[in-house]
Formats: C-alpha cells, sequence, structure tokens
C-alpha cells in the first residue's frame, strides 16, 4: 500500500491516530526500514495537543472546538507544557494549513522528529491523522513533510474525501 511506500521513502516509523478531545490513540503502526524503530505500540496514547500530530489536527478542527481545547490548562504543541508559545503556535497553525503538514523538530523527544497530516472524511471533518517519527534531518522536512500530506490525502480518498483547493495545498 502507499503508506508502506511512505515507511520506504522515508526510512521511518509511521502511524495512524484517531482520537478524541483528549487523546490520539495509535491504531496503526509500521516500522521504518532505517537503522531506527520506535516502541510505540498499536493503542499507545498521546495527548490530543501532542507535537506535530496535535498541531495536524487541531489545524482543521472547527473554531469552537479549537477554542476548548486552547482553554485548557495543559497543551503540549511544544513538547512541556511549560514551552507552549501561542504565538509561534499560531504562525505553526497557518503554515500547516498551506502545506498540508505540521512539524515537530525534536520537541516532544529529544532528537526525534516528527511530521504529521490529517486525514479526513467525506464531509471534511479530521478523523484521523498520519504521522512519522524518525531521526532525520530537518532539512529532509519539506520533501517528508510533502510524503506525508501527499498519503492522508490519499487515505482521506479512501474514505470519499474531495479536497477543496481552498483547505490546504501540498507541496511537492
Amino acid at each position: 500500500g502507499f503508506l508502506l511506500d511512505l515507511k520506504e521513502k522515508t526510512k521511518s516509523t509511521y502511524f495512524y491516530g484517531v482520537g478524541n478531545e483528549e487523546i490520539l490513540f495509535v491504531v496503526a503502526k509500521e516500522d521504518g526500514n532505517g537503522e531506527y524503530g520506535f516502541s510505540l505500540r498499536v493503542g499507545h496514547r498521546f495527548p490530543i495537543t501532542a507535537g506535530a500530530h496535535g498541531k495536524a489536527v487541531f489545524t482543521f478542527l472547527p473554531e469552537d472546538e479549537q477554542k476548548v481545547i486552547l482553554n485548557k490548562k495543559t497543551l503540549y504543541f511544544h513538547g512541556d507544557p511549560g514551552n507552549l508559545d501561542r504565538d509561534r503556535l499560531e504562525d505553526e497553525l497557518i503554515k500547516c494549513r498551506q502545506k498540508g503538514y505540521a512539524e515537530d523538530a525534536g520537541e516532544m523527544q529529544e532528537g526525534i522528529n516528527a511530521l504529521a497530516s490529517p486525514v479526513f472524511d467525506s464531509s471534511g471533518k479530521v478523523i484521523g491523522v498520519i504521522f512519522i517519527l524518525g531521526i532525520f534531518s530537518k532539512k529532509l522536512f519539506l520533501q517528508y513533510g510533502a510524503l506525508v500530506a501527499k498519503n492522508a490525502e490519499k487515505l482521506s480518498s479512501l474514505f470519499g474525501y474531495v479536497k477543496e483547493k481552498s483547505n490546504y495545498s501540498t507541496i511537492g
């Protein structure tokens, strides 16, 4: 499948997660073919706002759902909740909407980078997220991010989603 192609091209571990307003659950995982893998198992839980996948999901939520999340005391968008920078987050969300993917450059776990892109259903609602974890260089973010976004788009199309030009555009 195309997700295995993503794993091969990035040599990273890919995950598919679904969530609710609190938690993202890993429901599928495939270890990369690089030198390192990650011991996260299917069923692993992350805070819904954690790192790249949190930004990718949050970016495309309806405004009322975003407000509920932003009113929570503990937000993990930049790793430790004490590191949250709301101005920077706003810039990252704009970039995510433009590129179709979000980034985490080692903030959730030092030395481990993550790129994530949302998966939509036929109504355009976010129903999950594809993300990769790896020790790849920041120089590869644009290339790998475009691959993650393209694969999320393909998976979304299987759920009946038709991308609107106004939603986001992938680069590459």
